[in-house]
């Protein structure tokens, strides 16, 4: 069987490329002024012909990890886990690269910006049996999010004991992709797209987030 060039679907960049962003350290879990530097977080668009349709923004304090988005588009319609407006978020706790699948380190997070059958925030993790942890308390996960008639507002802390791992102390580095979703359109992501990966299962794909003080 003979493959042709015009066969092959094409993949963007950012397939070839490891993302490194520095994370700053914030005293308040909460930030005042987040959509700036140095906790706004980069666009991939470049690298991945997206849309940039929401800023991203992420920061590390000693209980916990916090982010910020703001969503420039009105809030249309939301359902479990990601089919409407929404965010997934991915971490891996001591960014181990050489790994070829899910481990004890990796967390898969859901947060959507309105309760869908008593569900805001859970994590939706699938580990190997043999190197898992136990699926948080969505207690440990919150979210507050602010509504207007051009677009919405999601502020999320996790605390520490939601991330399996997490001691900045020890080890101030991260592996992290996100995944937002709107209803009527495509997605944006960080650092890699869920159209051309399973980006659920090979956190070696996933940016370097430094830690920084």
């Amino acid at each position: 069987m003979s493959l042709l060039l015009d066969d092959v679907y094409p993949l963007s960049p950012a397939g070839f490329v490891r993302l490194s962003v520095d994370i700053p350290y914030s005293q308040e879990k909460k930030v005042k002024s987040p959509y700036k530097k140095p906790f706004l977080l980069p666009h991939a668009g470049a690298l991945l012909g997206e849309e940039r349709f929401a800023d991203v923004s992420m920061w590390w304090h000693q209980e916990g990890i916090g982010l910020s988005i703001l969503v420039h588009k009105g809030f249309e319609d939301v359902s479990f886990p990601n089919q409407g407006d929404g965010i997934e978020l991915f971490f891996d706790t001591r960014d181990l690269k050489e790994a070829g699948s899910l481990h004890k380190f990796c967390h898969h997070f859901v947060f959507l910006p309105k309760d869908v059958d008593g569900v805001v925030a859970c994590e939706m993790t699938k580990m190997r049996a043999d190197d898992a942890h136990p699926l948080c308390d969505p207690r440990l996960l919150h979210i507050e999010t602010t509504f207007s008639k051009k677009s919405y507002e999601m502020h999320i802390f996790l605390d520490k004991e939601a991330l399996h791992g997490f001691d900045p102390q020890q080890f101030d580095r991260l592996g992290f992709m996100y995944a937002m979703h709107r209803k009527n359109g495509p997605s944006q992501h960080l650092s890699i797209s869920s159209d051309e990966y399973a980006i659920d299962k090979y956190p070696s794909l996933w940016a370097f987030c430094n830690l920084t003080s």
